[in-house]
């Protein structure tokens, strides 16, 4: 891969859950891991369907970035929109990550 097609903003979000010191209560946010370059690609494929009398979509969008320490439970925001990663496939021995994403809702 051209390192020069890594051309568009992301940022890593990483679901935390902090405790309150003074009420003990828990809060659970995503926070910023990092922010990196990659590609993003739209894909044609997507899913519908009709589940509990409410219609789903659901857009499937694949990003590229150089490997780094991310794993499925993180979060991808490009221009203020989050996508949920659904898997992480490492190419070029390793070198770079390949991610498959859904758009969240």
């Amino acid at each position: 891969m051209n390192i020069g097609r890594l051309d568009t903003p992301l940022a890593i979000y990483r679901y935390t859950e902090t405790v309150n010191t003074d009420t003990g209560e828990r809060s659970k946010t995503w926070a910023k891991l990092l922010d990196i370059w990659g590609t993003y690609e739209p894909t044609d494929g997507g899913t519908e369907g009709i589940y509990a009398d409410t219609r789903e979509n659901k857009q499937i969008v694949k990003f590229q970035i150089r490997h780094t320490d991310i794993n499925v439970r993180d979060r991808i925001r490009m221009d203020g929109v989050d996508f949920n990663i659904i898997s992480i496939m490492k190419i070029e021995r390793d070198m770079y990550m390949k991610i498959m994403t859904q758009l969240t809702e």
